[in-house]
């Protein structure tokens, strides 16, 4: 789970053995709309293995309940997914993937790689498996799976989380049809505690008669209080190609020779495809063995061969694609009698069913079909792009609980029907800019007038003195994205009822625009990008009332992030820093500054043992960070408590053996000198932790 767009300094082949050169592992994701095919980041490295269970290390920015995959929300705000319809999904969204982000192998070699990672022990442990295949029928068709499962019991009393996850993938890509099913079962089980009982058990506890050394002994404001969901997603999406093996009159567009450097010609189609989204794009990484795309697959048994033996190539014009997507969410939240443990008793100030116990549910079903025709780029000179157009259909099913006060919440189940239409314009054979926007407006049913349409493109920049091949030494890597969002909230922002919260609202629909750009020079380890969004009718929770909010006035964000990475001799030093302002933090509050600086060696043992031994520091200044509420599973924003301000040191010690990596670290070294700790107002992070971990990577 840990974060391949971080820009941290990663390996080159030559420095380390488990990014092999010749294993043919390819990643690629599925556009969820259209059924397009981009390239993804593969990690096989034991650089920053270590930070893989570290919830600070998923994003440069983020708040959380304190233990690892418990809720969280991340506050490096363009790097935010966009929020899902199903309400109580966002607060895990770093590890519930979306049709678009499950990973699909094209990999020459079958492998298994089972990873286990632990740290604490006892009532304290934390356990986290993995368990991964993947492998090919043959040249045309895939497979893989993927069992991911957590038990964190966590240093403070009532916050163990339990995620378990499966993904499975086939896929199967002839010279006319194509076809990619994906599946993903996944259930998120929490304790929920409400955040310690009192903030001065960790900043002052030399003034409490009892033992708070242990942050076993804290008292939290519930106990016997539970979340769950399930979670079920079937999408599956196939198309067929138009063309000729017989060349005839068409001509494939030969691609102009690419004029920079070998070490970037190699990440060309993964920089300038995925725009960032997948490929790590800062220091030795460009050097790492990382094609974009799987390879076109040589022809299958049976396929016409010209008269030298050799396959004639199959050139599609045009391609009618289909995708299908279906979603099941089921939740619960559950406090048992006698949960409250606040002083009065009043952790909740209302309750509409009973107030004794607590035992809320509600249920999401989505069924979504896109149908489409695509003219396909580079079949002759002078399709230069690709053209595509689409209809699509959606059924969205709610189901709340039914509320006694029937002129309140008339109804608890609601259906949405809604038809889409859309468009794609994409370039990517070009070696020099590639492009890609895609839009889709709402024509009817709940969301009609809703429109979404995001764009980004990017290029490589030559410069410098040319080398024996006329190639130029030098390059800059130059990417921008935005988009344009005009979203009605969803069905839960506007209706909901539980026995401690309900609200009936008819809020406007948000407008978003924004732009961002990225320039990365990979010479000098520099990488630079910053955002800009403009926002009207923000909608957001607070935290005064617990209840769903949309503020009229204009917001804006900006965020600037710089990466750079040092490296001399066997020294790394790697650095990244987020700038973020709003202009107003009593609806949306973020960390001024975030920064997470990595300094490390990396030598050999015996020449076979590679080693990366070093210090990561993580740091946000004061923030009114955002109250977590248990019952609805939001972030909401508050203007009393400050968090931050303080550094999280983390001593760790990566190892690769041949196919075995292993990691041991001990984090927040700092713990015993520093207490203003928290990551939300309420929820103090992990003291110091010891954890450990081993990947095994078997190529069958």
């Amino acid at each position: 789970m840990n974060r391949t767009t971080s820009g941290r300094d990663t390996a080159s082949v030559e420095d380390d053995p488990c990014i092999f050169p010749d294993d043919h592992r390819y990643g690629f994701h599925i556009n969820p709309i259209t059924g397009t095919v981009s390239p993804a980041f593969v990690d096989t490295s034991y650089i920053a293995l270590a930070g893989h269970d570290v919830m600070e290390d998923q994003a440069l920015a983020i708040s959380h309940t304190g233990n690892l995959m418990g809720p969280h929300q991340v506050q490096d705000f363009f790097n935010r997914k966009t929020e899902h319809d199903f309400l109580f999904v966002n607060a895990y969204s770093l590890f519930a993937s979306r049709p678009e982000e499950i990973l699909l192998y094209n990999t020459r070699i079958p492998f298994t790689k089972a990873s286990y990672f632990t740290s604490g022990s006892g009532n304290t442990s934390n356990d986290h498996f993995i368990l991964e295949f993947a492998g090919n029928f043959n040249k045309r068709a895939g497979l893989g799976s993927t069992l991911n499962y957590v038990y964190a019991r966590g240093d403070y009393q009532y916050q163990s989380t339990k995620p378990l996850k499966w993904d499975t993938y086939l896929y199967y890509t002839g010279d006319h049809y194509k076809a990619f099913l994906t599946f993903d079962l996944s259930k998120y089980a929490n304790q929920e505690n409400g955040g310690i009982l009192d903030r001065s058990y960790v900043l002052t506890p030399e003034a409490f008669d009892d033992n708070f050394t242990e942050a076993r002994n804290m008292a939290t404001s519930l106990i016997d209080t539970y979340n769950d969901m399930d979670y079920v997603n079937l999408h599956f999406s196939h198309s067929w190609d138009f063309g000729e093996f017989n060349l005839g009159n068409l001509t494939r567009q030969k691609e102009p020779e690419p004029k920079f450097t070998d070490s970037l010609s190699i990440y060309r189609d993964s920089l300038l495809t995925a725009m960032g989204d997948s490929a790590k794009i800062s220091g030795d990484s460009l050097t790492a063995h990382q094609p974009a795309l799987p390879p076109a697959p040589p022809a299958a048994p049976g396929t016409e061969e010209d008269e030298e033996g050799d396959e004639k190539p199959f050139i599609p014009v045009a391609t009618a694609f289909n995708t299908i997507d279906f979603q099941w969410y089921d939740h619960s939240f559950r406090m048992l009698e006698g949960a409250d443990q606040t002083d009065s008793m009043n952790y909740y100030k209302n309750n509409y069913i009973s107030s004794s116990s607590t035992v809320d549910s509600t249920t999401y079903t989505s069924f979504t079909a896109y149908a489409g025709l695509r003219i396909n780029e580079g079949f002759a000179k002078w399709s230069q792009m690709a053209l595509s157009a689409f209809v699509g259909y959606e059924r969205q099913n709610y189901t709340l609980m039914t509320d006694p006060d029937l002129a309140y919440v008339p109804e608890n189940k609601h259906a949405s029907n809604n038809i889409w239409v859309g468009g794609q314009l994409s370039r990517h054979r070009n070696s020099l800019l590639t492009f890609d926007v895609l839009g889709r407006t709402a024509v009817s049913g709940d969301k009609a007038g809703d429109v979404d349409i995001s764009g980004k493109i990017g290029t490589v920049i030559p410069f410098g003195r040319r080398d024996e091949n006329g190639n130029r030494r030098d390059s800059l890597i130059v990417t921008a994205r935005g988009y344009f969002k005009n979203i009605h909230p969803g069905y839960y922002y506007n209706h909901y009822f539980s026995n401690h919260f309900r609200w009936n609202n008819d809020f406007d629909a948000e407008q978003r625009y924004r732009i961002e750009g990225k320039i990365a020079y990979p010479r000098s380890r520099t990488e630079i990008s910053a955002g800009i969004e403009h926002i009207n009718n923000y909608h957001y929770f607070s935290a005064e009332d617990g209840l769903p909010h949309q503020f009229d006035e204009q917001l804006d964000i900006l965020g600037i992030t710089l990466r750079q990475g040092i490296k001399w001799g066997i020294l790394h030093w790697d650095n990244s820093v987020l700038f973020q302002t709003t202009t107003d933090d009593k609806v949306l509050a973020l960390p001024k500054i975030s920064i997470e600086s990595d300094l490390n060696i990396r030598f050999r043992i015996a020449k076979t043992l590679y080693t990366q031994l070093g210090v990561d520091t993580y740091y946000n200044t004061k923030y009114y960070a955002p109250a977590y509420e248990p019952a609805t599973q939001t972030f909401q924003s508050q203007h009393k408590i400050e968090c931050g301000g303080y550094p999280l040191m983390n001593a760790y010690i990566n190892c690769n053996l041949k196919k075995i990596k292993f990691y041991v670290q001990m984090t927040n070294v700092l713990s015993s000198i520093t207490n203003d700790t928290f990551s939300g107002p309420y929820y103090p992070i992990q003291p110091m932790r010891l954890m450990y971990g081993v990947v095994l990577d078997f190529q069958n």
